[in-house]
């Protein structure tokens, strides 16, 4: 009768003791996100965007020691970076919708891998329009201080331009937050000497505080013509200037 009465304690006791065992299992997967309480599947979305740039690379490799522009819609809409930026080797990696923790989890796919010279980023805008994980200003410094920290484990001497988040129309309900992120990503570029920030934000506002209206295109959101003509004239002497030294 103990034998009868043992065999299905030893059968429980097995069942429950595989579930931990198949957790220990699983939690030693390497994490495909940052930390910080992103889900697992925050960043996946972004995997054929990626795939394309890497196919694009197997036909035609960026050259090193270039000049990687990464970050959201903005970079990605810009047609004419190359031309503007000639002769400098630039290499554009915009992905639209992206944040700045997109950036960074993916640079060594899309920015680190060219050994660049240097890099430009872009991003912040979809971030203060995002979740709880990215709006708030704090928390896209700490983005930025990732993607430099990411970047930085691989091309500890590479020099990383930021440009400031631009108030837009589409989206003038975040000024505020728009200036507070700005002034903490300046000053934190500011306390290290291969960090630069390029604090673009005024020129699109009028002098009462208003979007200029003439830098955008139609959804008050993504820039013309003009709008990138103001930063091609205020970035590219410094870029190339730093690109000679």
């Amino acid at each position: 009768m103990y034998k009868l009465l043992l065999f299905p304690l030893l059968l429980l006791f097995s069942c429950q003791t595989e579930v931990p065992q198949q957790q220990v299992q699983e939690s030693k997967t390497p994490p495909t996100t940052l930390p910080n309480g992103y889900p697992a599947d925050h960043f996946s979305k972004w995997q054929k965007d990626i795939q394309n740039f890497e196919a694009a690379d197997k036909v035609n490799p960026p050259a090193k020691n270039g000049i990687v522009f990464i970050g959201s819609s903005s970079i990605r809409l810009w047609g004419n970076l190359e031309q503007d930026m000639a002769p400098l080797p630039v290499i554009k990696r915009g992905f639209g919708g992206s944040k700045i923790r997109d950036a960074a989890v993916y640079s060594n796919r899309i920015v680190t891998n060219y050994k660049p010279k240097m890099i430009v980023l872009f991003s912040g805008t979809n971030d203060l329009a995002g979740n709880e994980l990215d709006k708030s200003p704090a928390n896209i410094l700490n983005g930025f201080q990732t993607f430099v920290q990411k970047v930085r484990q691989d091309l500890p001497d590479v020099l990383i331009y930021n440009i400031s988040i631009t108030p837009t129309r589409a989206r003038f309900n975040k000024l505020a937050e728009v200036k507070e992120t700005n002034a903490l990503i300046k000053d934190y570029c500011e306390s290290d000497d291969k960090l630069f920030f390029f604090d673009l934000a005024d020129q699109f506002l009028t002098a009462d505080g208003q979007p200029r209206d003439d830098l955008f295109i139609k959804d008050g959101l993504h820039l013309n013509n003009a709008g990138y003509k103001i930063w091609v004239d205020e970035m590219k002497p410094v870029l190339e200037k730093a690109y000679a030294e």
